[in-house]
């Protein structure tokens, strides 16, 4: 997903995945560094689960450690928090989807996603047709 990311960003954004080791300490699978001026740095954070059905709202806090750790102890700027929960779907975790609004995540369920690989295949493709 990294490598997608890479093709549908500006070539000025760094984009990473994370370690175990690291996303313990704040939450994303995925790191995408927008520079900005006078060496500030902005981040979007990224938690990709696997999960289907009902997702326990526990995730939302897992992604939320992100505030703590990028503003706090690097004092850059995060601008974005995303879970993307690959199989689940939006209509069954209204309790999941409350706890991320108040939370400020953003919530990309399975038919989202799938969006978003799409947009993906085509920057690695093209917008060609077949027939």
């Amino acid at each position: 997903m990294c490598e997608g990311f890479k093709k549908i960003c500006p070539e000025t954004y760094i984009i990473e995945t994370t370690s175990n080791k690291e996303e313990k300490k704040h939450g994303a699978d995925i790191l995408i560094r927008i520079p900005g001026i006078l060496d500030k740095t902005y981040i979007i954070t990224i938690q990709v689960k696997d999960y289907h059905d009902v997702v326990g709202d526990y995730v939302i806090e897992q992604v939320d450690k992100a505030r703590e750790y990028f503003e706090e102890r690097e004092g850059t700027t995060l601008i974005d928090r995303y879970l993307f929960v690959i199989k689940a779907h939006s209509e069954e975790n209204s309790a999941l989807i409350k706890k991320a609004e108040a939370a400020g995540v953003k919530i990309l369920f399975a038919e989202d996603v799938k969006r978003v690989l799409n947009q993906m295949a085509k920057a690695y493709i093209g917008d060609i047709e077949y027939n």
